[in-house]
């Protein structure tokens, strides 16, 4: 009985332990997303994350999740590397799927597109080697934004806009 105590007692304060990102991951709702500043977790992960980690984030953004939209961008500005990439190219992503969700966060978040151009660039891994397909997905992420006639939107979109590099 002692011993089942003593694995529950530690359970429970490890389970007090886990980081905000921690925590997010393991219940991805967008009030978990909104205390996440960070990618941390409690044992040291090679790399600093683990890209698996980023799928169940960029699932909650495709979903047009305004928190995790959010919370990929916050992690996007302080990110390098192959982190920065993988999270640009979700951001980047959601433009075609969801344009008018996109110009919400971006105007919602009072930042200029321009801080999105290389996002919006950037097709994603699998375009690599394939010219046509990555000016096809450019131009479809463009079309999209182009459909969005909000008048409340019309100044980022136009903005954001801007930001495609022409073919």
């Amino acid at each position: 009985m002692r011993s089942i105590a003593l694995l529950l007692w530690i359970w429970a304060i490890s389970a007090l332990a886990a980081t905000p990102w921690e925590v997010y991951l393991e219940l991805p709702t967008p009030e978990n997303a909104a205390r996440v500043r960070a990618i941390e977790y409690t044992a040291p992960v090679e790399g600093g994350y683990n890209a698996d980690d980023l799928r169940l984030l960029e699932s909650q953004v495709r979903a047009a999740d305004s928190q995790a939209f959010r919370l990929a961008y916050r992690l996007y500005i302080k990110s390098d590397g192959g982190l920065a990439e993988e999270l640009g190219v979700m951001l980047g992503q959601v433009t075609r799927a969801h344009p008018t969700f996109f110009l919400k966060q971006v105007s919602a978040l009072k930042i200029e597109c321009s801080s999105l151009k290389w996002a919006l660039n950037s097709p994603g891994i699998e375009y690599v080697d394939r010219l046509s397909a990555q000016t096809y997905e450019i131009t479809q992420r463009r079309k999209a934004l182009e459909s969005v006639k909000a008048k409340n939107l019309a100044t980022v979109r136009d903005h954001c806009l801007k930001q495609f590099e022409r073919p």
